[in-house]
């Protein structure tokens, strides 16, 4: 019997190059060591798992079809926070409120892994939304979140 693991991944628009590494990442684990372990990872996204709808504001419909059904949640920042929701400075940060809420309430979350890029910021860099995931990145550890670095792609 094949067994799932669901891995959502949130972050702002800047971190494309991350995600469809690991996109990849998760097709090649698919591919080669997933048979072998009965195990397959789905990568839930915003852009992969959702679809227009309506809902009371955009990131409430992410949310609905997204679910609280993974087992992690993964995060990525680098220099953008992203827009403001109805519940939270940003999308990416909305989804981790949520994955920690489903973690801390013994939901189906059973890890939070959440990375920040430290790779030198552009001269275009708006630094209104970097203060914005600095902010967030001092504030995460204060629910016990470890997080972790990376110096570029």
């Amino acid at each position: 019997m094949d067994n799932c693991c669901k891995i959502f991944l949130g972050s702002p628009s800047d971190t494309y190059e991350e995600r469809r590494t690991i996109r990849e990442v998760v097709d090649i684990l698919n591919k080669t060591i997933g048979p072998a372990y009965d195990i397959t990872i789905k990568l839930l996204t915003w852009e992969d798992s959702t679809y227009p709808a309506v809902a009371t504001y955009p990131q409430e419909a992410i949310n609905e079809q997204i679910g609280n059904d993974y087992t992690i949640f993964i995060g990525i920042m680098w220099k953008a926070f992203g827009s403001q929701t109805q519940k939270a400075g940003s999308g990416t940060e909305e989804e981790f409120n949520n994955a920690y809420e489903n973690y801390v309430s013994g939901g189906s979350c059973k890890n939070i892994m959440f990375y920040f890029n430290q790779a030198p910021l552009p001269q275009d860099t708006d630094f209104v939304q970097f203060a914005k995931v600095q902010a967030f990145k001092s504030k995460i550890p204060e629910n016990g979140v470890y997080y972790g670095t990376y110096d570029g792609l």
